[in-house]
């Protein structure tokens, strides 16, 4: 073989080499389109961690906006208050309309009752409809293993 021959089989094995990787690549890195994500109408769950109680305006914001009929499909939105979260669940708080908005917009509230004893605030004095959970930490961790999807402010 002589050296145009050899030239002509290099050049055909790298066009050939390119080809494959390129058919390759578009297999492995194709963007995901809503559509494929859509097209499994499952509802999902979500469970958000706050700590601080200004959060509680950033997952009211959210609720609006990862409906039922949103691309997240949300079937129930927990939020888990630990921490100094918890001081805004007492009762006449300056956070008590936006707990309600909360709540109508389908937010499931929960606090922790390990935190209520660290902050020294009465159960008594958490406003009706919020659950109190032993341990925060532990539930969010239960809602994992149940395919909550979370997330911790």
């Amino acid at each position: 073989m002589n050296l145009q021959d050899k030239n002509k089989v290099k050049t055909i094995v790298l066009n050939v080499l390119i080809s494959i990787s390129l058919l390759h690549t578009s297999f492995i890195y194709r963007p995901i389109h809503e559509s494929t994500i859509l097209s499994d109408k499952k509802k999902l769950n979500y469970a958000i961690l706050i700590s601080q109680p200004n959060h509680i305006k950033a997952v009211v914001n959210t609720a609006e906006s990862i409906t039922k009929d949103s691309k997240y499909r949300r079937e129930t939105l927990v939020v888990m208050a630990c921490a100094k979260s918890v001081e805004a669940f007492v009762k006449g708080s300056e956070f008590a309309e936006l707990i309600q908005k909360g709540k109508a917009a389908g937010i499931q509230f929960k606090i922790c009752g390990m935190s209520l004893q660290q902050f020294n605030i009465d159960p008594l004095t958490i406003m009706n409809g919020i659950e109190i959970v032993p341990n925060g930490l532990t539930y969010m961790f239960d809602l994992q293993m149940n395919g909550y999807k979370t997330v911790e402010l």
